[in-house]
């Protein structure tokens, strides 16, 4: 019975809010536009391959692209992989603080897309390697042995528990931590033992080599650090050979070996830095420094340090800060400048203090969180206690309720049954009434598709006609005309400005008819049709106009080429009439089924109400993009140019037409 009053209750509340339900349906139609999954993974493959590219500006919008439509269609795996994208592409240019932020929005994703696990592992250890960049070891074994602990349990190919444990280790080693550090170093060989692999090994050889350099056992660590070389080498691994390449500079400049680190130093500026991190390449700039102290080239030390500094403070690392600055304080004192050397101690000491006071706050969170938990399972006692006492209660009067309760019961039968009949009535009405409104919207939006469609039959049409009238009627008048004066003025050179003056009219004209009707548009393609008309257009304007097209672009259906050069030929004569601009760019580009056309121009851009596509023709386009399946972004500010992006989305690519 109980259950029964729950699926009645359930039924009065669909009744109730079923009118909102309705109401949204009414909402205008792009905002129900969701984009599939595979239109997303496409955008975030592009990304990808962009990347590796190291064409961060054009990665970073595909991956943003592609985060605002995962956002827009509920795709919680997009939006995680999108955010893992652009955190690198902060690491990359070493803005930590930004990379941090995206990594936990990418983590706070996790909990609302499904089959994550393998995304929180991956997310976990680069925040991980985040927070050890930044000096923040703590927080970073954290997350290390979480992507440990998840990784363990659903193994991932691109990111083995081998790595995290390497990279756990050098954490703890960094704490001073050694029976941890040489723990996770024991399950890393084991794990080797049963699945070898270079990759890990290499990592293997240069955590122990850093673990032994801690202890200063500097012999063993040397022996670590020259077998993991060639093999890094043969690897292609150059940001390990760097890293190892640096210690051993590091090594002998501790050992007072001021020419072997010379030349390590040699060795570490032959790697190619495009595939290090920043904050790791300044270590470079801090050898460099030490070996030009040691040498006392005081000048050549400062630089160097200075530079190391820049590194340091945009990755807001306060430890490197600290160190850096009590380096510069030495050698100023050495060079006798002495206020320099009072100055960078007192910021050595400044950044020293910040880092002992993150410590502290840090410790005293933790005792925080430990007393606010006594507490809570203090309250949580007490509640059980008033839990059980009402329990009690509860069951002492349930005896008289019971009889009550059958009363109940029975009219609440009888109600429910006659809500049941009225669900069925009223369901089945709003059932029929959503089906009407359905098929009427879809009536509508298909006649207005037919009225563009027709529309744009009728345009091409009268161009045709009007082309063809001016090439067959005034083009031949206008020759006629020009044959009959040269044979007239023939030998008279004070006529032959006239002359001139004709045949550029005649010109003219013809790039009117051609505009009007391109035989190139036939022939060659959308593409070869666009860049014809660019290069027309550039003798008449007073701007430079560049075309580019990303790959090749194929034959598409001969109305939808029309209608596209149409659109891009109305906006370029926007730009000439309207936007004041002295330079012009019009790409376009292919692949996997999406056709974009960017028109750019750094002219007086526009207001707001022109950007509502309520002005300059662009509601017309926007009525054409909907009948061609298509798209229309456009990006614009006054007195910062305008940017216009329209996206087709292309089912059949038909082959290349012969002429």
């Amino acid at each position: 019975m109980q259950k029964r009053g729950r699926y009645i209750l359930l039924l009065c509340l669909w009744c109730a809010f079923a009118p909102a339900s309705a109401q949204y349906n009414d909402a205008p139609y792009f905002l129900q536009i969701t984009e599939s999954p595979l239109v997303i993974d496409n955008l975030l493959a592009r990304g990808d391959s962009l990347y590796f590219k190291q064409q961060y500006d054009s990665s970073m919008y595909h991956y943003q692209k592609a985060r605002i439509k995962s956002l827009y269609s509920g795709y919680g795996k997009g939006l995680i992989q999108a955010d893992i994208g652009i955190s690198g592409i902060y690491r990359q240019q070493g803005n930590y603080g930004k990379e941090r932020v995206v990594l936990e929005q990418a983590l706070s994703y996790c909990k609302i897309a499904d089959n994550t696990i393998k995304y929180k592992a991956y997310i976990y250890n680069l925040m991980a390697v985040n927070d050890g960049y930044r000096g923040m070891y703590e927080k970073a074994v954290q997350s290390f042995e979480k992507a440990a602990e998840l990784s363990a349990k659903y193994p991932l190919p691109q990111l083995p528990t081998a790595l995290i444990l390497n990279n756990l280790a050098t954490m703890y080693s960094e704490m001073d931590m050694r029976e941890m550090a040489l723990g996770r170093l024991q399950l890393v060989d084991s794990i080797l033992h049963t699945r070898p692999d270079a990759g890990v090994k290499v990592k293997n050889l240069w955590t122990y080599a850093y673990f032994y350099d801690k202890v200063f056992d500097f012999e063993k660590a040397k022996l670590y650090l020259d077998s993991l070389i060639p093999l890094a080498d043969s690897l292609g691994d150059d940001g390990t050979r760097f890293m190892a390449y640096w210690k051993l500079a590091d090594i002998a400049l501790l050992q007072h070996h001021t020419k072997d680190a010379e030349y390590y130093l040699h060795k570490m500026e032959g790697v190619p830095a495009d595939d290090i991190e920043p904050l790791l390449l300044k270590r470079k700039n801090t050898i460099a420094g030490r070996v030009y102290t040691a040498q006392k080239n005081y000048p050549g030390a400062i630089r160097e340090y200075s530079a190391a500094l820049m590194v340091a403070q945009q990755a807001k690392s306060w430890t490197e800060q600290a160190d850096l600055y009590k380096s510069m304080a030495k050698i100023y004192a050495a060079m006798h400048q002495f206020d320099k050397a009072y100055q960078h101690v007192q910021l050595a000491q400044a950044y020293t203090d910040s880092v002992n006071k993150e410590k502290q706050a840090r410790s005293i969170a933790a005792i925080e969180a430990r007393y606010q938990s006594a507490q809570k399972d203090k309250a949580i006692a007490e509640k059980d206690k008033a839990i059980a006492q009402r329990e009690l209660y509860i069951y002492k009067q349930s005896n008289a309720i019971k009889y009550r309760n059958i009363i109940i019961s029975v009219a609440v039968f009888s109600v429910a049954l006659l809500l049941a009949a009225l669900y069925v009535v009223v369901k089945s009405y709003r059932q029929r009434q959503k089906l009407r409104d359905e098929k009427m919207i879809v009536d509508l939006r298909e006649q207005e598709l037919n009225q563009i469609k027709a529309m744009m039959d009728v345009e091409e049409q009268e161009r045709t006609r009007i082309a063809r009238d001016i090439h067959d009627g005034l083009m031949i008048k206008f020759s006629t005309i020009m044959m009959n004066l040269s044979a007239l003025f023939d030998g008279d050179k004070e006529k032959d400005t006239y002359l001139e003056q004709l045949d550029s009219a005649i010109t003219s004209l013809r790039n009117v008819a051609h505009n009007l009707m391109p035989d190139v548009l036939l022939e060659g393609g959308l593409a070869e049709a666009i860049y014809y008309f660019c290069e027309n257009i550039k003798e008449e304007v007073h701007f430079e106009i560049t075309f580019n097209f990303l790959n090749e672009i194929p034959r598409f259906d001969e109305k939808f080429e029309l209608s596209v050069y149409r659109m891009v030929q109305e906006l370029i004569q926007n730009i000439v009439k309207h936007a004041k601009a002295t330079e012009a760019y019009i790409q376009i580009g292919y692949g996997e089924g999406l056709l974009h056309i960017t028109i750019e121009d750094n002219g007086i851009g526009m207001d707001a109400k022109q950007k509502s596509t309520t002005g300059l023709g662009l509601k017309s386009i926007q009525n054409r993009m909907v009948a061609l399946n298509g798209t229309m972004e456009i990006s614009s500010e006054e007195g910062a140019g305008t940017s216009i992006v329209l996206e087709f989305i292309v089912e059949e690519v038909q082959a290349e037409r012969g002429n």
